[in-house]
């Protein structure tokens, strides 16, 4: 499965990647900017997005993804279960608190997507 992270801590993301997301291919931006213009080029199974970003908010990345049409599963992963609401206000199919990140497999099978 293709991966496409969206996180500004570079720490947090290599972390994840290889803890809970080594099987898969994932390619990791910091900029919602970056990961416009990385998501148009496409090829992605989902969307793992943080919503405190240096550049803007993750949820202008999830409403830029919804306006284009796709129905790409899209997954908040903000530590904050406030942004994690407004992830899903934007339209994020689901999210997984930073905290509680172990369980991105249980999420990712709940969307019908290999973990």
């Amino acid at each position: 499965m293709r991966i496409l992270l969206v996180e500004s801590h570079e720490t947090f993301a290599h972390v994840v990647v290889s803890a809970f997301l080594k099987e898969h291919e994932v390619v990791i931006r910091s900029l919602v900017m970056d990961a416009q213009h990385e998501f148009d080029i496409g090829g992605f199974d989902v969307v793992m997005v943080d919503y405190d970003l240096a550049d803007c908010k993750g949820s202008e990345l999830v409403k830029y993804i919804r306006k284009s049409g796709y129905e790409i599963p899209i997954i908040g992963i903000s530590a904050k279960d406030e942004a994690n609401e407004l992830l899903l206000a934007a339209g994020a199919s689901d999210v997984c608190n930073k905290m509680n990140f172990d369980r991105i497999g249980q999420v990712l099978a709940k969307l019908g997507l290999p973990s």
